[in-house]
């Protein structure tokens, strides 16, 4: 990830700050792809854990959420989050989205919830999803959109556009399923490998 695209830590907050559940709720995304009780998901650069713990309710004790974070800061607030409600399956794993050390073929979802944009090298991103992903899983990416002006989110410097990184899948040989817009500051791109 880069560094100068890196959410700071210091702001962690803003990631759960109850006026985001109003025009991006978690719950909706998991909706939108469709996940259920019993599913594996790879929620990387899980942050405080928007996105894993609502994925953790749906997957239920029979699934399993491995909440990905490369930054110790962010990963210790999951952990205190997940601490209060220890029958979420959510397991922290400080480490890159790049290299995971999460097994191979384990995951059914790989989930990049607003962290498209601090991506260095979306190949090597898209290699590691790849490894850990299940035959016939899915890839999924939420990120902010360009064709809006922040706030929220990051600078419009930051962003890229859907159609762009619906590109960059196609040519690391991804086939993308979904393009649209959720919210009115972010997109979806869902994609997989069949």
């Amino acid at each position: 990830m880069h560094a100068s695209r890196l959410f700071n830590p210091d702001q962690a907050d803003k990631l759960d700050d109850p006026s985001r559940r109003e025009w991006l709720p978690p719950e909706g995304i998991v909706d939108a792809l469709g996940v259920s009780a019993g599913d594996v998901v790879a929620d990387m650069g899980a942050g405080t854990g928007y996105f894993a713990t609502a994925f953790a309710a749906r997957v239920g004790l029979q699934g399993r959420v491995f909440a990905v974070e490369m930054q110790a800061e962010m990963l210790a607030r999951l952990r205190d989050k997940v601490a209060k409600v220890p029958e979420l399956p959510v397991d922290p794993v400080l480490a890159r989205v790049e290299d995971t050390s999460l097994a191979d073929e384990s995951v059914d979802l790989v989930f990049f919830g607003s962290v498209w944009h601090e991506l260095d090298e979306p190949a090597m991103v898209l290699l590691e999803a790849r490894r850990i992903m299940k035959i016939g899983g899915r890839l999924a990416i939420v990120d902010w959109r360009a064709d809006v002006s922040p706030p929220p989110g990051p600078p419009a410097w930051h962003r890229q556009k859907v159609t762009d990184v619906a590109a960059t899948l196609a040519r690391e040989r991804w086939k993308v399923r979904v393009t649209r817009n959720v919210g009115p500051y972010t997109y979806l791109v869902v994609a997989d490998l069949k």
